[in-house]
């Protein structure tokens, strides 16, 4: 999936620190939280899917795509784009995992394990910010526990989620 693929193009720029690779990697991210954008309102094609799975989905997209979007925006040292996007991705994560707690369809545990994946990594990247990065998180209200993101991980990998492998 584009999610699926995000992810990998963030791996490999940050593997070569090639500026290509960071705006390819950055792209990706803003063109797939495109779709997700499109899934959480409704806009998208009608398939088998339970519609309100398909918005909860598509707010887990655009929290995954915020936080890829300004992983590289540190590295790439635009600090402040880099912290509104922290806000936003928290603020669908914290969105979609209340969703998926209320959500009582066939997916609902899939979906929270995606919810559990994405608070959890989004944890454990605030906790390992740089200091000057750190402390504009902190300004804006953010702090990473590790151990608490590490737990939500571990959690993950036991929902079905399709993220559970990573």
């Amino acid at each position: 999936t584009a999610v699926l693929h995000s992810y990998l193009t963030l791996i490999e720029a940050m593997s070569s620190h090639s500026e290509d690779d960071l705006s390819r990697a950055l792209q990706m991210a803003w063109d797939t939280e495109k779709v997700g954008s499109s899934m959480a309102s409704g806009r998208t094609a009608t398939t088998s899917q339970d519609p309100e799975s398909i918005k909860i989905e598509g707010l887990l997209i655009q929290a995954d795509m915020y936080l890829i979007g300004s992983f590289v925006q540190i590295l790439q040292e635009s600090f402040l784009k880099a912290m509104w996007n922290i806000r936003k991705s928290w603020k669908f994560y914290q969105t979609a995992q209340e969703k998926s707690a209320e959500y009582n369809g066939k997916e609902k545990y899939e979906l929270l394990g995606w919810a559990k994946f994405g608070m959890g990594f989004f944890n454990l990247f605030i906790s390992l910010l740089p200091p000057t990065v750190m402390k504009i998180a902190e300004l804006i209200g953010f702090s990473g526990n590790r151990d608490y993101g590490l737990s939500l991980l571990y959690e993950s990998t036991d929902s079905g989620s399709f993220m559970a492998p990573l």
